[in-house]
């Protein structure tokens, strides 16, 4: 895969939308997530309409929060659209949406976890998306993830960039971002909007999995051919703090240190306050022995 171009960053007077594509919207940590926004970005965001429905686990039915979601995209005042949080449901909108159209018209997506599946789908159809932050994890976010945040707000795209994590070795290596949450990868195997992931740099990430299931998840990955594939792989959070229990750790380390690529673990992004934005699609360089991922080289 050819890394994916730049979308169009923020710009000053344009709104910044917020919509639900995924899990309904607790009350309270919507509007402690809104008021978190507001006081980046200095106005009051743009809601989509039926952003608090609820049906069930879902922010309303799956047409509504496609619906959604597109009348953002087509919105010419809306230059960036946050995800209000993850949870289930992305996958089920990416038979109704026009992703070409989408990736074409060049808008900024900002979310993670469930929403992995919708960044993935743009930086694989040649845009830049937003693995990072929704709306309800701002209030908790420290202070260097806060800062990636209120700089893409501002315009200012905060790369490229440098996080710094635990370096498990197998040298250097360059290619377009791209993973996330692993679940939602995992997810997306054999159906038609799996990740080509030829000479990527493989970013993973996770919450609420045991040790035995992150041990499936990977071993899916390995049996499908997918990680014969890739050029490395970085690690981020594994549970909801997102920290990296060595229990949790090992079920995937065990299998990617003896494929001698390099590997990086402890990295900031994931469900905890640590979360860094990182522009899928876009070139990224992991070294290995320094513990280095440095992303959006491109940008």
């Amino acid at each position: 895969m050819t890394a994916a171009r730049a979308p169009i960053w923020p710009r000053p007077g344009r709104a910044v939308a917020v919509t639900a594509p995924a899990g309904r919207v607790e009350p309270v940590a919507l509007a402690a997530g809104l008021e978190a926004l507001r006081a980046l970005v200095g106005q009051r965001p743009l809601l989509a309409e039926g952003l608090a429905t609820a049906e069930g686990y879902l922010a309303g039915p799956d047409q509504q929060r496609a619906a959604r979601l597109g009348r953002l995209w087509a919105d010419e005042t809306v230059d960036l659209i946050v995800c209000a949080r993850g949870g289930f449901g992305s996958s089920r909108l990416l038979p109704l949406l026009d992703l070409p159209a989408m990736a074409a018209a060049g808008k900024c997506l900002l979310g993670f976890s469930d929403i992995t599946c919708l960044v993935l789908a743009l930086a694989c159809r040649g845009l830049v998306g937003l693995h990072g932050p929704v709306l309800t994890q701002l209030p908790r976010l420290d202070q260097a993830s806060l800062a990636d945040v209120s700089a893409l707000l501002a315009g200012r795209p905060p790369w490229p960039g440098r996080l710094t994590g635990q370096g498990a070795g197998g040298g250097v290596a360059e290619g377009p971002l791209l993973g996330g949450n692993l679940t939602m990868l995992c997810h997306l195997v054999g159906t038609p909007w799996q990740p080509d992931l030829d000479g990527a740099i493989l970013c993973l990430e996770d919450t609420g999995e045991a040790p035995y299931r992150l041990d499936r998840m990977i071993t899916k990955l390995e049996l499908t051919g997918l990680l014969d594939r890739v050029a490395g792989v970085a690690l981020g959070g594994l549970d909801a703090a997102g920290q990296s229990p060595p229990e949790h750790l090992e079920a995937l380390m065990n299998r990617l240190r003896v494929r001698g690529l390099p590997l990086v673990w402890d990295l900031p992004f994931g469900h905890g306050a640590r979360n860094r934005i990182l522009p899928m699609g876009a070139r990224a360089r992991l070294d290995g022995a320094a513990g280095l991922l440095e992303t959006g080289l491109d940008l």
